[in-house]
C-alpha cells in the first residue's frame, strides 16, 4: 500500500518554500512525490529523486525529466552521462513542476546535451518512435 498520508505531510512543507532559481540543464533533487499507477515516483522515504531541468517556463514553472539508474530498452529512455555516472533518462514521465518541488542542484548538462533531449523527445510525441 502506498503511503500517500506521508507525501502529503511532505508536500505540505514543500509548498511552504521559497521558489529556487533554477537554469536550463541543471541536474537537480526533486521532490517528485507519491503518485498513481506507473507514474513515476520519488524514493519511498523522502519521495524524491534526480531529474534534469529541460525548460524553464518561468521563475516558478519549469519541465523536468526524471533520471534513473535502473537501465531498460525501448525508445523513450536515453542514455546519458551525469556527474560522471551513466544514468538514463525516462522520456515518458517529462514533467512539468514548480520549482519549489527542487531542493538541491548537484550539477549541469551542456547546452548541447539539452537539445538532444529536447529533439529526442519532441520525436517520439510526434509520433515517429520507429528506429530511434
Amino acid at each position: 500500500m502506498k503511503n500517500f498520508d506521508g507525501w502529503n505531510e511532505v508536500k505540505k512543507e514543500v509548498d511552504q518554500k521559497i521558489y529556487n532559481s533554477i537554469k536550463i540543464g541543471e541536474v537537480c533533487w526533486c521532490k517528485f512525490g507519491l503518485n498513481i499507477g506507473r507514474e513515476q515516483n520519488g524514493d519511498l522515504i523522502e519521495f524524491q529523486r534526480p531529474v534534469i531541468v529541460i525548460k524553464k517556463f518561468s521563475a516558478e514553472f519549469v519541465l523536468v525529466a526524471p533520471l534513473t539508474t535502473k537501465f531498460k530498452k525501448g525508445n523513450w529512455y536515453l542514455d546519458i552521462n551525469v556527474l560522471d555516472n551513466k544514468r538514463q533518462v525516462i522520456l515518458n514521465q517529462v514533467k512539468p513542476i514548480d520549482t519549489k518541488r527542487i531542493f538541491k542542484i548537484v550539477g549541469q548538462i551542456s547546452e548541447k546535451e539539452v537539445k538532444n533531449i529536447l529533439e529526442k523527445y519532441v520525436f517520439l510525441l510526434k509520433g515517429e518512435s520507429e528506429n530511434v
